[in-house]
This record gives structure tokens, sequence and C-alpha cells, in this order.
């Protein structure tokens, strides 16, 4: 392609919108933290998957592989898929089922007025990324049980559900990390009363240095397994159960920022901040347990309505 190429405007504002947009997630040792907490909440039944924990481990960190600015059509996608900016999404009783619907949405919002129109990716869409991620795990478990029935290989249904619960487990993590919802993301912006910290660094220091510290503590570890619940299905719809779910977590933002000014994410931490970091890894953790005994429930239910179609149909044939 030549310089006068048309698409080289729409590349340059695409690395435009990804500079601006947050480049963080959880450091990989609190990613593969979150994996093995709720692999050990789950039942026997998905042994079969969570017997390839080594897999997991490597999936659980493969969305921040992705993200290479110099990659413009991965990271076009990508960079936005682990953030969401709770302060400009505007209310609403039920949320849009899907991205395109949502980016609709925003487009029409005045909430969006102070954003400029060519970073309107960086509000993040964390919640698509998640109810796609869980949608792609509850085809490859029905695949799976399908299999089963027809007496087919089983390894390529397996190796399909563990890639997606790998990948589901980064967004689930993320969305546990309260800087992942705001765009206080690395440093306090606009009004400032309490005096929280403005400048960057902020959410390095919470997320990769003082969660690493943390899970380099034997005691610490046995404290997030010793507090891990048996999983549990969610009822309802996940995509809305998620995006509420992610409100809880934005709430806590202030106090993060609190625990900051104390210096409780310091050297080793204050139990205070110990405490905060064991909250949010346990939250991500379960969330993730929760969604994966979800979707296998869930895969039950869509191979007996498969089962119920074709029966259907033989009748009106």
């Amino acid at each position: 392609m030549t310089a006068s190429s048309p698409l080289r405007a729409p590349l340059c504002l695409l690395l435009v919108a990804t500079l601006l947009c947050p480049a963080w997630a959880w450091g990989p040792r609190a990613h593969r933290a979150i994996t093995r907490l709720a692999v050990s909440a789950l039942p026997s039944a998905l042994a079969p998957f969570t017997a390839h924990s080594r897999r997991l481990l490597q999936l659980c960190n493969e969305p921040d592989r992705w993200r290479q600015p110099h990659l413009a059509a991965l990271n076009g996608q990508n960079a936005f898929e682990h953030f969401i900016n709770l302060e400009w999404v505007p209310p609403m009783t039920a949320y849009p089922p899907d991205r395109a619907h949502f980016q609709r949405l925003l487009n029409r919002s005045t909430r969006l007025a102070p954003v400029h129109q060519a970073a309107l990716s960086r509000i993040g869409v964390l919640p698509y990324a998640v109810a796609e991620t869980y949608d792609k795990l509850v085809v490859a478990f029905e695949d799976y049980r399908l299999a089963k029935l027809r007496n087919r290989p089983l390894s390529p249904s397996i190796q399909d559900a563990v890639q997606w619960m790998g990948l589901l487990s980064h967004y689930a993590g993320d969305g546990s990390q309260p800087l992942h919802t705001t765009i206080n993301y690395d440093g306090w912006r606009g009004p400032n009363p309490a005096h929280f910290r403005r400048r960057r660094g902020i959410h390095a220091l919470f997320e990769t240095t003082f969660a690493g510290r943390a899970l380099d503590d034997p005691a610490f570890r046995k404290q997030l397994q010793q507090q891990m619940r048996p999983a549990h299905p969610y009822s309802g719809d996940v995509l809305q159960l998620y995006w509420q779910h992610l409100y809880q977590v934005h709430a806590a933002v202030p106090e993060l920022y609190r625990l900051n000014q104390q210096r409780a994410f310091a050297g080793d931490g204050t139990p205070a901040g110990r405490a905060f970091l064991q909250h949010c890894l346990l939250d991500g953790a379960q969330t993730l347990a929760n969604l994966y005994l979800t979707a296998w429930r869930q895969s039950r239910a869509m191979l007996a309505a498969r089962a119920q179609r074709r029966r259907y149909s033989h009748r009106v044939q």
C-alpha cells in the first residue's frame, strides 16, 4: 500500500484511541491465582477439563499477550475488552444484549458529550468480552456432551472448552479489579475533595507489585484457598448479572484510593491492604467458578432443547 492509502487515516485513529485507553490488567501471577482458586471450587463433573490445569494457567494470560500496539487489527478489538469506564455508561434498567447495541446506545447518549467521539472505545466493553466468551464456553460444553452421546472422540471438545475456560478466566479476573471499572484507572481525575493520588502508577502498584508480593507469601495463599466456597450456578441472565457485579466492584474504587493514601500497598502492605487484595482475588475466583458451573449447566439445557426440537421436527415431517 502507498502512503496515500485510504486505510491510513483510520489506522491512525485506531492508534490514537489505543494510546488513550487503559493498558493495564491484573499481573500474570494474580490471573493464575484466580484460575487456580476457581478450578479448586468446581465439582468433579468438570474434571475432564480441569485436568488440563497447565493449559488453563497459560491461557488465563493469553489476552494480555495479544495487546501489541503494532498489531493494529488485533489490538483494535482486544485493547478495549479488559475494562469498562462505568462513569460514562448511561443509567439503564436492562443492558443491551450485545456490544453492537451497546455502541449504538452510547452514540445516542448525552453523557458522552465530554468524551472525544474518536475515542468512544475508551469506555470499554469488558461485560461483553465476558458474555461472549461465556457463550462460546457453553457451546463447547454442549459439543462435549454431544460427543459423549454419539461416542465420538472427546479430546477435540475438551480442548475447545479448555481454551474458552482459560480466556474467560482472564476477562472475569479483570472484572474483579476495581481499577478496571473506572476512569480513575491510574490516578484520580476530575474533582478530588479527598485528595486522592493523581499521578500515575497506582494501577501497577496494586495489581502487579503488591499482588505479586502478597502471592509470594504461603500464608496469604493458604488464606485464599481456605476462603473459597464451592461454585454455585447463577440464576438469570448472565450478562445482566455481570453488569450488576461490575457496579459492585466499582463501588470499591474510593476505598482502594483511601488505602493507598494510608500506604496500605507499600512493601508487604498493611493488614487492611492485604485484606482488600484478598477480597478482590476471591471475588474474581468465585465469580469465575460460578460462571464455569453455570455454563456447564446451561449446556445441558441446550442439549435437551436440541433433542426436543428434533423430536418436534420428526413429528411435523
